[in-house]
């Protein structure tokens, strides 16, 4: 008698770590969370839009966005974190920088001619599957004439 109490008393408390664990994915606490940092400088405004939680194989969002209310005079750079990217499986950036080029750790994105007062950059990929458990350091920059105007940091960690 006692050993069918002790069984059905288990039982109870799998299907209740079941169902909490059921409920807690309804409300994506297993998902993708984005945050969002920003930053102004020389009458720009850096902001960034990332995940400061993802798993592997999910579409983890990374979008900046460049406000100047005046509109923009010139090109304009933003500078990324290569080690943060090297985390993702990169899928496309759009609207495509005019040019691409290496410094150090990081990678200078080039946007000439950006029409109206907001560059909206977005980056389309996933965490990667050996990337688990751990955290992501990154930081984006915003140049013009060579300049670093503004700077974000941010973090996301990768759960299983």
């Amino acid at each position: 008698m006692a050993d069918l109490v002790r069984a059905r008393r288990l039982r109870r408390i799998g299907l209740a770590v079941l169902a909490v664990f059921v409920v807690a994915g309804l409300f994506n606490v297993f998902g993708v969370r984005t945050g969002t940092v920003s930053a102004d400088g020389g009458g720009y405004r850096l902001t960034v839009e990332y995940a400061e939680v993802t798993r592997p194989g999910l579409a983890t969002p990374w979008i900046v966005e460049v406000r100047r209310p005046a509109g923009f005079d010139g090109p304009l750079t933003l500078v990324i974190d290569a080690v943060y990217f090297d985390r993702f499986d990169f899928n496309q950036m759009y609207p495509e920088p005019a040019s691409v080029s290496p410094r150090g750790d990081e990678v200078l994105l080039g946007f000439d001619a950006v029409e109206g007062d907001v560059l909206r950059v977005a980056f389309d990929g996933r965490a990667t599957p050996t990337f688990v458990l751990a955290l992501a350091r990154g930081s984006t920059g915003l140049e013009v004439d060579g300049r670093e105007l503004a700077r974000v940091d941010y973090t996301t960690v990768v759960m299983p």
